[in-house]
């Protein structure tokens, strides 16, 4: 085969199911990938046959090769408190990211997205096939870029897996030729793609990338799913920091997974969690996420990531520069000392009165936007759910008759998270890595 010009070919080995093991999820049963290996084809050869340059990223029209001369490897911590590698495991670190890749978990111009966020072709025999497991790979694989039990020629090659993985990613969203794509939210799959990008361009001696990204939190407003993910679900609608999905489903359906998750104060019968939307906010920002129970299920998914990234940034403040984030470190610290937040909280629950049968999400008639406040229900815009006069608001001062506290959740507060997919050197060292910056930006 002849080329003109820098090209990239990349092979993956299908992985064989169901002989081996499968994919997990029967939507993407026989669509799984093991391992890529990606050859780029030149012109001429580099420098030094490419003994200190980087392939050029998988995406876009800009093929540049980037020589680790454009890398400032002086900022990469030092820290006596985290553990490095063996050669060996040194060297599976490179093989765990030379042949990942990660750009096929973003949605497209279009927002569309294959089956589980990417999961199928994350390259599953190196790496977590979930969002949040790979997304604690990286974690983990960076405290061991920060430790000082290695030398930097001896996680150099390392260190260019994880740089030139992280070039894809930031390529892919933001390369020359390249349409607009998102990072996506919602459930776990799509934790992961940002921050990789974050630490290669934090690096780069040139700022032009780590400017672009930088930007990212603005542009979270463009577009309900654009993320990332980790950004994405700390929201500040009022007072303080809280989780859950930027993309608001309205009040209606909020309330319609509160009322049948049957959690909130004063509840009888069975307390249904995981009922509705697990990543669904407070869209009157008072409270975490989700509306059936706050605190539960992908916010704890999501919350060892997100302590690996702040971990990650107070140790190395141009990380924070670039995050340019500062709620996901307040609110970080929120639930490390206070836990879940459901207090204060002005928004009445449910009245104990309404029927079983309140449906307070139903539609009316061939108009799908159409709906009736009172389907089912007596008290519903009444003494509880949104305010009538102004549904951006709720319905205030409905007092629990049994604990005297207003608020839909108070007994919840202060609950702790259920933290997952965490990094192991991250929480055995937390207190170290966080240490007392307010903001952990450069200029702090």
């Amino acid at each position: 085969m002849s080329f003109s010009g820098v090209t990239s070919i990349v092979s993956a080995l299908q992985r064989d199911e169901p002989a081996t093991f499968t994919c997990g999820t029967a939507a993407i049963e026989g669509e799984c990938v093991d391992a890529y290996q990606v050859l780029t084809v030149l012109d001429n050869p580099p420098a030094d046959f490419g003994k200190d340059s980087l392939r050029p990223p998988l995406n876009g029209t800009d093929k540049t090769i980037t020589p680790l001369s454009a890398f400032d490897f002086s900022r990469l911590p030092s820290r006596p408190e985290l553990t490095g590698a063996s050669p060996a495991a040194l060297d599976g670190i490179r093989r765990q990211w030379a042949h990942s890749i990660g750009i096929f978990s973003m949605w497209d111009v279009n927002q569309n997205w294959f089956s589980e966020g990417g999961r199928a072709f994350r390259a599953h025999i190196l790496v977590h096939n979930y969002g949040a497991g790979l997304a604690k790979y990286f974690n983990n694989t960076l405290m061991t870029m920060f430790s000082d039990d290695n030398t930097f020629p001896q996680k150099r090659r390392a260190l260019a897996a994880m740089l030139t993985y992280g070039l894809d990613n930031y390529a892919a969203m933001h390369g020359a030729g390249e349409p607009t794509r998102y990072y996506g939210s919602g459930a776990g799959q799509f934790l992961g793609n940002f921050f990789p990008s974050v630490f290669a361009t934090s690096l780069l001696i040139d700022p032009s990338k780590a400017t672009t990204l930088s930007g990212t939190p603005g542009r979270m407003s463009e577009s309900a799913n654009f993320g990332p993910q980790e950004l994405d679900q700390v929201n500040i609608i009022g007072t303080v920091p809280v989780w859950g999905d930027a993309k608001s489903r309205g009040p209606r359906e909020y309330w319609q997974n509160l009322f049948e998750g049957n959690c909130y104060n004063d509840a009888t019968g069975e307390c249904r969690s995981i009922f509705g939307s697990r990543a669904q906010r407070d869209p009157y920002g008072y409270i975490d996420g989700s509306a059936s129970r706050p605190g539960w299920s992908y916010m704890g998914i999501g919350q060892g990531v997100q302590r690996g990234m702040v971990a990650a940034m107070c140790v190395m403040p141009e990380l924070a520069d670039i995050v340019n984030y500062d709620p996901l470190i307040e609110f970080i610290d929120r639930t490390a000392s206070v836990g879940i937040h459901t207090m204060p909280d002005p928004c009445a629950p449910p009245d104990l009165r309404e029927p079983s049968s309140c449906r307070p999400y139903a539609a009316t008639g061939s108009d799908p936007n159409g709906w009736n406040a009172q389907a089912g229900c007596n008290y519903y815009t009444v003494t509880w759910g949104p305010d009538p006069s102004d549904t951006s608001k709720c319905i205030t001062n409905n007092q629990s008759p049994n604990t005297g506290q207003t608020g839909r959740f108070s007994a919840r507060h202060g609950e702790s998270v259920g933290m997952v997919y965490h990094s192991e050197q991250v929480e055995a060292n937390w207190a170290a890595l966080r240490g007392n910056s307010a903001t952990c930006r450069t200029t702090d």
